[in-house]
């Protein structure tokens, strides 16, 4: 419908001023968009403070990278897990935050390494673990720097696809010895093993690093994704990355 037969001429205050309102709204969503991809997690000191869903790990079975920024804040915890993804009783994905834990598969290959976290509490650190199951190669990488290769050593060529995930303590545990007592932001797993190259790009980056582009392919749980997930406890939204002054 032209505006000439509505009697409605394209310069009409009623024009301009539904323009500038669509313009409007379009800035709000799209700023909204990003405060939220821009939102960390904090995980307080309890059993009962957990993100726990199912999730279909088909695109993960044969390689993965798990990349997330992390901040331990309650260090009295000795053994605290940050995510771990189980399934038939075993541990497929298993994340600590003091190093004890780098797990994939099931297999052992890469834990108790606490001497390769030397990040201080309350300060954030870049981890990404990468697992190919061609070649069985683990690499875990800190603030973009390789920490650690190894080779898995169970039988097992592929990850289960059918389980849980579980951010914030280990599986079902009640025991306070497993609790992570933190914040964790931008958690992706990516359905590949990612280039030396993207990861210290992603760590050197800084928590306002855009990961929007050729990172994300099709199969990729997001950040954004896990944040719309239901929560347990007090689990509570804070920030994570203010553009402004890159916390």
């Amino acid at each position: 419908v032209s505006t000439q037969s509505t009697g409605i001429s394209a310069q009409s205050p009623t024009v301009m001023l539904l323009i500038f309102l669509v313009s409007i709204l379009s800035v709000t969503t799209k700023s909204d968009g990003l405060k939220r991809k821009h939102t960390a997690l904090q995980f307080g000191s309890s059993v009962r403070d957990y993100i726990q869903f199912q999730h279909d790990m088909t695109p993960f079975r044969d390689s993965l990278t798990v990349c997330t920024w992390i901040k331990r804040i309650v260090t009295s915890f000795s053994q605290p897990v940050v995510f771990n993804y189980y399934c038939y009783d075993s541990h497929e994905i298993l994340i600590g935050s003091n190093g004890r834990y780098n797990r994939v598969a099931g297999d052992f290959a890469l834990e108790n390494t606490q001497n390769r976290f030397t990040t201080l509490p309350r300060q954030w650190f870049h981890y990404c673990l990468t697992w190919a199951s061609d070649s069985r190669t683990i690499q875990l990488y800190l603030n973009g720097e390789l920490a650690r290769t190894g080779r898995t050593r169970s039988g097992r060529s592929h990850l289960y696809t059918s389980g849980t995930l579980m951010f914030g303590r280990l599986d079902n545990s009640e025991s306070p010895a497993f609790v992570f007592g933190g914040q964790l932001y931008q958690f992706n797993i990516f359905p590949e093993v990612l280039s030396s190259r993207s990861i210290k790009q992603m760590a050197d980056g800084g928590l306002c690093y855009d990961l929007d582009g050729e990172l994300y392919k099709e199969g990729t749980l997001r950040w954004e994704a896990i944040l719309e997930k239901p929560r347990s406890g007090s689990v509570t939204e804070v920030a994570g990355c203010d553009p402004k002054t890159e916390l």
